[in-house]
């Protein structure tokens, strides 16, 4: 179908609609509208028997706040474990939070920059962020919550393999290490630049 006949067709029931002269429905014209492959809706709008289309946009679904708001975003980072006994980073998308393939190595975060993690070993091992004195500030596990995972600020999303964060001036003042939260000898530094 042309799409002059198209935009002329949707301009005429556009104009109908808005002067109230739709009808009641018994005219036994028909208002049939249907589904195509790739998300366009086809009306039959009883104007000759011709159809028009229109793109659907969202399939009909709006994300609520929260489902937009739980976004992974940031600067990419990928941690795995190795064995029980250590934690590596394998992507680093900055190039300046840690070596890649180093054990345990200091983590440098940047204050106001956003990090989604990855973590490939989450099954076994919950990433965390604690306090010098083991107080966790934002955890993996389903069994510690941290400080400040409902800071807005900070934006703690965490998607069991994936998690993101804002590393807010409040969060690196409080940060010192991070950790495997079952595996005690999975731990290393956490400073801020």
């Amino acid at each position: 179908m042309e799409r002059r006949h198209i935009l002329r067709t949707t301009g005429i029931a556009l104009a109908a609609g808005l002067a109230g002269c739709t009808g009641n429905g018994n005219d036994g014209g028909s208002n049939e509208t249907t589904e195509t492959d790739g998300g366009m809706t086809e009306t039959d709008d009883g104007m000759d028997g011709e159809m028009t289309e229109t793109d659907g946009g969202m399939d009909g679904e709006t994300p609520t706040d929260g489902e937009m708001s739980a976004e992974i975003s940031g600067a990419q980072l990928t941690i795995d474990n190795v064995g029980v006994s250590a934690w590596e980073i394998t992507q680093d998308e900055t190039g300046s939070v840690a070596e890649t393939g180093a054990e345990n190595p200091t983590m440098t975060f940047e204050v106001g920059q956003r990090y989604a993690v990855t973590n490939d070993g989450w099954g076994q091992h919950p990433f965390a962020v604690e306090t010098g004195d083991g107080t966790a500030l934002l955890s993996q596990s389903p069994d510690e919550e941290g400080d400040f995972e409902g800071d807005a600020d900070v934006g703690w999303v965490d998607e069991e393999t994936e998690f993101s964060f804002t590393f807010t001036e409040s969060l690196a003042a409080e940060a010192a290490t991070y950790r495997c939260t079952v595996h005690s000898s999975m731990e290393g530094d956490v400073e801020s630049a």
